[in-house]
């Protein structure tokens, strides 16, 4: 998540018949941290959850964050990742590069993402 409460209860919170009120912060930007002190020999892979303009959204943050590769997928609607066994991810990385997992079992998708990066690796290391 990109958000948590900024502030949490020791206990639980009886009802008063008031509203109830709650203030957010941003969490901290682990992959943006993680970029930042890479070495030149890591491969770095973010992911992107989205509900709307998945792809362009994705390649945004590819490039923002300094990634080597991003898997994205929407999370909107019924055809979206939450609450379903099956994903879709459009994986993007530099150069160009683009490939479609899926639709499949969220298990196959994850094999076939791995499969993937480790291809990637591969080849940028010969």
């Amino acid at each position: 998540s990109d958000w948590r409460p900024k502030s949490t209860a020791l206990q639980k919170m009886k009802k008063d018949g008031q509203g109830l009120t709650v203030e957010f912060e941003p969490v901290p930007d682990i992959v943006t941290a993680l970029a930042e002190e890479r070495r030149t020999d890591q491969f770095l892979v973010g992911f992107a959850a989205e509900t709307e303009n998945v792809e362009a959204n994705a390649l945004d943050k590819l490039e923002r964050k300094g990634l080597d590769l991003i898997a994205a997928n929407s999370v909107a609607g019924s055809e979206g990742a939450f609450g379903s066994d099956h994903n879709k991810l459009i994986v993007l990385g530099r150069n160009g590069f683009r490939e479609v997992l899926g639709p499949a079992s969220k298990a196959v998708v994850a094999r076939q993402l791995i499969d993937v990066i480790a291809r990637l690796v591969a080849a940028r290391a010969s």
